[in-house]
């Protein structure tokens, strides 16, 4: 079971990637489990309490966001985990490299796009 993680403080846009995620894992037949945080003190406690996902999907505004600050802890105890980076903005793409994203994908979300990513994330994972 490939288990996912979703942080985002806008809820709008957090129910969209959740719905989008949710449409391409179930149409790929893989089982899986998403947790949703709109709250990132709430997605960092649970880090602390080393509950691992093996993919997570991050807001970020801004290269000192409380998004990106959650990427670079959890970077601190889980080289393995893939994270992608969402954000309305081009801007933080090259700051992604430092905590070794696995990808980077704007909002508004394409929903042919999340599903590329998830067949792509299911494909790795699966090996």
């Amino acid at each position: 079971m490939l288990r996912f993680s979703i942080c985002d403080s806008n809820k709008e846009n957090l129910e969209t990637l959740y719905t989008m995620l949710f449409d391409a894992l179930t149409a790929n037949k893989t089982p899986f489990l998403i947790t949703k945080y709109d709250n990132y003190k709430e997605a960092l406690n649970h880090c602390d309490n080393h509950v691992v996902y093996d993919i997570i999907f991050i807001a970020v505004d801004g290269e000192d966001s409380e998004g990106m600050k959650l990427a670079r802890y959890i970077r601190t105890y889980d080289s393995h985990c893939k994270i992608v980076i969402t954000s309305a903005v081009k801007d933080y793409a090259y700051a992604s490299y430092g905590i070794r994203a696995f990808n980077y994908i704007l909002q508004p979300y394409n929903a042919q796009e999340v599903k590329a990513l998830a067949d792509e994330l299911c494909h790795i994972f699966q090996k």
